[in-house]
């Protein structure tokens, strides 16, 4: 393995907007407000290269992102956390 990590993980860097409120009430009105939106990050490799980055590894995570907001967000997560991004395309 090269210097740069010890693990390689590809596959989905994605975003999760989980909305509150969750209640299955919502869904036979025609409008309800959200009291609050997240914006996290997710997908199966995301989650798992922070899982292992958190657990002391040196991760590079291999994936496909926008060039947006949510992919500079993406970014940013996986920087933070100490994951190699250089190649996010």
């Amino acid at each position: 393995m090269s210097d740069c990590c010890d693990i390689v993980v590809a596959g989905a860097a994605i975003i999760d907007i989980p909305v509150v409120p969750a209640d299955p009430a919502v869904f036979s009105r025609p409008s309800t407000p959200a009291e609050r939106i997240i914006l996290t990050s997710g997908g199966d490799a995301m989650n798992e290269a922070l899982i292992l980055s958190r657990l002391g590894r040196r991760v590079r995570l291999v994936t496909r992102i926008g060039r947006d907001d949510a992919g500079a967000y993406l970014k940013s997560t996986c920087k933070a956390a100490g994951i190699d991004t250089r190649f996010f395309r």
